[in-house]
């Protein structure tokens, strides 16, 4: 990897010492980008990982720095199965990076692109598993057990991740607020999403665990009826943001009338405009969201199964002795197109050549209460 300000020409492999070969760049955000990289190491060792780097403008701003490793030491206090997982963090000739784990898959934003709506179980079934990963965010404590008091604040389809096997991962904790994160938020070219946003978000005022409640509600508004309860396509950002202020949201029943009464009740309620209508934290969501799960398809929870979710093409990664290391940061000429309003940061997008079928065994234990 070279520093910020140096491109290296195609062929020109980034310094040995640094312990990371980038192959590929896999997405872009305000502040960082992120590249499928080799992790290697002696005797042939080689683990794929995604490698996030400060964007260069950022790269001797202190606040962007600071921000840009408290994320880093917020997912290395959390340990969930559906939470990515944090690598490695560390500056190399001046540019900050951290190292996540890389899933070969695609985000819950791809495979709406692929599929309208989901099946009722598989979305309820999503829920849990990411209602549960941010319940144990909420309830984490840093190294010295102190509480964290985390909140995501930016649960949208483009961060939740869906790997080869089935697994569901949130990514993407950016504009995380916590009690190890910096208070200064000037930084932030990322903003959350305004069509994903709580009010109590878009009004300016202090998020809670609510607001992930209200946010999560959105995402499975969406995947199980095809349209998202604040989607308006020919709005300006302003105009999004005023809406969440005042949301105006019809039951999901409405546009998917198979929807079961209990489920269409669970959404109305998590989607509360004032924070005190909502479930009181993720945690009564999630048993909401698994009683529902169990009237849709009671043995979708059993060990014995496993789940077909969806078909989802993949492409090969590059073996280790492939292809050729490429310099840091890019020439944009040479970068992989990237959506810009999408700020998935480890989703490769699909190969027309070749077709996996995503099964995972079902989680053994219920969600905490």
């Amino acid at each position: 990897m070279t520093s910020p300000s140096l491109k290296m020409p195609p062929g020109i492999k980034a310094p040995s010492g640094f312990g990371y070969r980038p192959i590929q760049r896999l997405g872009e955000g305000g502040y960082a980008t992120v590249w499928l990289a080799w992790r290697e190491g002696p005797l042939g060792f080689h683990l794929p990982v995604a490698l996030k780097l400060l964007k260069a403008e950022h790269a001797s701003d202190q606040a962007a720095r600071r921000r840009f490793f408290s994320e880093a030491r917020i997912l290395s206090t959390l340990s969930h199965p559906n939470i990515i997982r944090v690598i490695d963090a560390g500056e190399h000739e001046g540019c900050p990076y951290y190292a996540m784990e890389f899933i070969r898959g695609t985000s819950l934003r791809g495979l709406l692109k692929r599929h309208r709506m989901l099946p009722l179980d598989v979305c309820l079934r999503i829920g849990v598993l990411v209602g549960s990963a941010i319940h144990s965010a909420h309830r984490a404590v840093d190294h010295d057990g102190r509480p964290l008091r985390l909140i995501h604040r930016d649960l949208n389809p483009d961060n939740i991740m869906i790997g080869p096997h089935g697994q569901v991962k949130v990514i993407d904790f950016g504009i995380a607020t916590s009690t190890i994160g910096p208070r200064d938020t000037s930084v932030r070219a990322v903003k959350a999403n305004p069509m994903y946003m709580a009010p109590e978000q878009a009004l300016g005022l202090e998020a809670d665990e609510r607001t992930d409640v209200y946010c999560l509600g959105l995402t499975l508004y969406e995947i199980i009826t095809g349209k998202a309860p604040l989607e308006a396509p020919d709005a300006t950002d302003a105009e999004r943001i005023e809406l969440a202020r005042e949301p105006a949201i019809v039951a999901p029943s409405r546009l998917r009338p198979a929807i079961p009464t209990e489920l269409d009740r669970a959404i109305v309620r998590a989607l509360k405009r004032r924070p005190q209508s909502r479930y009181n934290d993720m945690a009564a969501f999630v048993r909401a969201l698994h009683s529902c799960l169990m009237t849709v398809n009671p043995s979708l929870m059993s060990d014995s199964m496993d789940l077909l979710l969806v078909n989802v093409r993949l492409p090969a990664i590059p073996a280790p002795g492939e292809g050729t290391a490429v310099a840091l940061p890019p020439d944009s000429a040479d970068s992989q197109d990237v959506e810009e309003d999408d700020p998935t940061l480890v989703y490769i997008p699909p190969d027309e050549d070749e077709q996996t079928v995503i099964r995972e065994p079902i989680l053994p234990s219920e969600p905490s209460a």
